[in-house]
């Protein structure tokens, strides 16, 4: 009679197995003339423990406290990789507002077609809706692949893609696609925020 008690302990995955391992324990006991009525009782209270939560598998939902994002050891290798690889190909295509090709391409129809290309992701067309995505971060918490905001008029904004030291890969209005540095004059003072998309 115990043993079906832990059977019921040890192996039940669920509270449907453990109810009915109880009720079968349970009329063992009541089976058992020479059981007094006090352990019966207590048996019961048993049985019914087990029933209500002890045999049940709550699966519980680990803790995290990292922030969002990757790996920042291999992924971000692949990522820093794969940026450069783009950098490569696509430098010098021109800016041209609204493009998407090696014929010409705005700052945020790169980073459009850079996540698709090389990362399989897919994000939406314009610098506004880019901005909206993921999750903030800090200067000091960039990683690669991370969007980089900047305003450079009174309605106008700048995207790139953070690759590693302080660059980002983005599209120049004069020079065309490039790697810039965070310090550079012109885009020290005009960098707003960062948002992360992994």
């Amino acid at each position: 009679m115990l043993t079906g008690l832990l059977t019921c302990q040890q192996m039940s995955d669920n509270r449907g197995d453990a109810m009915v391992l109880a009720l079968m324990a349970a009329s063992d006991v009541r089976s058992c003339n020479s059981v007094s009525a006090q352990t019966r009782t207590l048996l019961c209270l048993v049985c019914l423990l087990l029933m209500v939560g002890g045999c049940s598998k709550t699966p519980v939902k680990p803790q995290t406290t990292q922030a969002p994002g990757y790996n920042q050891g291999e992924d971000s290798h692949w990522i820093i990789t794969e940026l450069y690889r783009q950098y490569q190909e696509w430098q010098g295509i021109p800016y041209r507002y609204g493009g998407t090709n090696r014929q010409g391409v705005d700052c945020s129809g790169m980073v459009q077609l850079t996540f698709r290309d090389r990362f399989q992701k897919s994000l939406p067309r314009t610098t506004l809706l880019q901005s909206q995505l993921g999750h903030f971060v800090t200067k000091d918490q960039l990683q690669a692949g991370d969007l980089v905001f900047f305003k450079t008029g009174e309605k106008i904004r700048h995207v790139g893609i953070y690759i590693e030291d302080g660059k980002f890969l983005h599209v120049s209005t004069k020079k065309g696609v490039m790697v810039s540095r965070l310090t550079d004059y012109y885009w020290r003072d005009r960098y707003q925020y960062a948002r992360r998309v992994w």
